[in-house]
């Protein structure tokens, strides 16, 4: 497990998706099949994300975990999601998010569908999973809050942004905070 680490450190993604293929196919010093969990299979997730893996191969490999006796967790969806950013497959990330999936969302899926979302200019879309996400108690992140900003003032739907703003308002975080007294402060003389 130490060479599987340092090639994980080195991100040699090649040999960390080989070695864990080949681990899984070995026995143990008891002759029995090598016995892992789900977060040694996410690290085979990722390398396979690195390596170019779309988020169809990923969704069979998690699905391949059900073989392994292994439930996927909230680190399994959020790379699927990151292949789906990547592919820019909104609507399939949208109906993994709204999937109803135990161990989804956290703020990590919420801002990799909201990113994905406003870059792809789906503004109303976005805006719905800002308001699950706020309502749900996460945090809105300072990336996607200004890739909410370029995309709104890029459409000019200003009045959105005034909204969003108001909205998020509530929430305690200074960087944000900054950002939107610096939005504030634009609106105002627009």
């Amino acid at each position: 497990m130490n060479h599987f680490a340092d090639l994980m450190i080195q991100q040699c993604w090649i040999d960390v998706k080989e070695l864990f293929e080949f681990w899984v196919r070995s026995l143990d010093e008891n002759g029995k099949p090598n016995k892992f969990d789900v977060n040694l299979y996410n690290h085979y997730l990722r390398a396979n994300l690195m390596i170019g893996a779309s988020a169809g191969d990923l969704l069979d490999f998690v699905a391949q975990m059900d073989d392994f006796e292994l439930v996927p967790n909230l680190a399994s969806f959020n790379l699927i999601l990151k292949a789906m950013r990547q592919a820019k497959e909104t609507e399939a990330a949208e109906k993994l998010l709204d999937g109803g999936k135990e161990s989804l969302p956290n703020d990590e899926s919420y801002d990799l569908v909201m990113g994905m979302l406003f870059e792809m200019r789906r503004v109303e879309a976005a805006l719905k999973y800002i308001d699950m996400a706020l309502q749900s108690g996460y945090k809105l992140s300072i990336k996607v809050f200004t890739e909410c900003i370029a995309c709104c003032v890029s459409q000019g739907q200003l009045d959105t942004l005034v909204t969003l703003i108001e909205r998020c308002r509530k929430q305690i975080r200074i960087e944000l905070y900054i950002q939107i007294g610096v939005c504030a402060t634009i609106l105002q003389k627009l």
